[in-house]
């Protein structure tokens, strides 16, 4: 998701490796420099692509209390295949059907896979209100939605493991801030604490791996951040003493105030920007 999110904030074409449906592996090109600018700039940027995730298993993840579903015995863990005579591949489904049959009769009869067994039970749908919309809910929360793919390593190879992924994460970064100052890539993928505070909660909902990636990313971000060039920031620092190598003598006072002054309205400029972008997020959501 990665690569192709920052193919098409680039607008460069990207060749991707697939399995097809029969099991064949094939090379799929995205002609993403074709990509509108202005999809490649938002959160709509995988459905201007035409790329989108399998909608969730319709299982239930948890089962409120007392609720039609707990009435009638569904269990976490649940997967229901069968409402009515409406069979139930995903999530999606399972909702849309739950809200068409129950609007025909409140009175549905489900069935439930658990374990090999199909299990039929019956129960009452009932009307629920939110934001002054009323829907047909019967009492059941899907399962957390993550994709995990775990890699184990031995002690020993976990660090160079690391030190790969720290890289690869660190030439991204540097690529991305280049692309901005080169005007490939457009200033609206700046964010500010706001997208920060939503994915470490985003992040946090998914588990406790996720949430420490996360943590890492951005720790490492604000490293890489910290090390621009940029007078105040400790990048500065060491532009000023790779200057007082080069000259043989240590900049002017003069020359010193200024440059914190050119720092300080760089920095305020990226965090207005930042602050500007989430902004208009929010509103246009």
């Amino acid at each position: 998701m990665m690569g192709v999110a920052q193919s098409a904030m680039l607008h460069q074409d990207v060749a991707i490796d697939v399995i097809d449906a029969q099991g064949k592996a094939v090379t799929r090109r995205l002609p993403l420099a074709s990509l509108p600018a202005a999809a490649a700039d938002n959160d709509k940027t995988f459905d201007a692509i035409g790329l989108q995730l399998l909608p969730p298993a319709a299982v239930a993840g948890t089962v409120v209390a007392d609720s039609p579903a707990a009435l009638a015995g569904v269990l976490p863990g649940d997967r229901i295949i069968r409402i009515n005579d409406v069979t139930i591949a995903n999530w999606e489904d399972l909702t849309r059907t739950v809200g068409e049959q129950a609007a025909k009769n409140p009175q549905l009869h489900v069935v439930v896979q658990r374990g090999t067994s199909n299990v039929p039970l019956d129960l009452k749908a009932t009307q629920k209100s939110e934001d002054g919309k009323s829907r047909w809910v019967i009492g059941i929360g899907g399962q957390a939605r993550g994709y995990d793919a775990i890699e184990k390593y031995g002690p020993l190879q976990a660090i160079p493991a690391a030190f790969r992924e720290t890289w690869k994460t660190t030439r991204n970064t540097l690529g991305m801030i280049g692309s901005m100052l080169s005007g490939q890539a457009s200033t609206k993928n700046l964010s500010s604490v706001i997208t920060i505070a939503q994915v470490a909660n985003a992040s946090a909902n998914q588990g406790l791996a996720w949430f420490l990636s996360f943590l890492a990313v951005i720790s490492l971000s604000l490293g890489i951040l910290n090390l621009l060039p940029i007078p105040i920031l400790d990048g500065g620092h060491l532009l000023y003493y790779l200057i007082e190598w080069i000259k043989g003598s240590p900049l002017s006072e003069r020359a010193l105030v200024a440059g914190q002054y050119v720092g300080l309205a760089l920095l305020v400029t990226l965090m207005s920007l930042a602050f500007y972008n989430d902004i208009v997020r929010i509103v246009a959501s």
